[in-house]
């Protein structure tokens, strides 16, 4: 990865209490939530990413998910 600095997901209006982590057939990361309603896919599980920023405060990296 290039540049400085985590590569980071930032959710300004979602908490991590709002996220559902899943994994689809090509173990690409989902993380859905029910409040707009909404969904994103994040390839190769999420390897790419050093961060996951929520509202509330909560920082994650990608294996600290549950992944149902």
């Amino acid at each position: 990865m290039a540049g400085n600095g985590a590569d980071k997901l930032v959710f300004k209006d979602l908490n991590r209490s709002d996220i559902e982590a899943s994994r689809d057939s090509d173990n690409n990361m989902v993380l859905s939530w029910d409040s707009s309603p909404g969904e994103i896919t994040i390839n190769d599980a999420g390897a790419d990413l050093e961060q996951f920023v929520f509202a509330d405060g909560t920082v994650l990296q990608p294996d600290d998910f549950a992944i149902v």
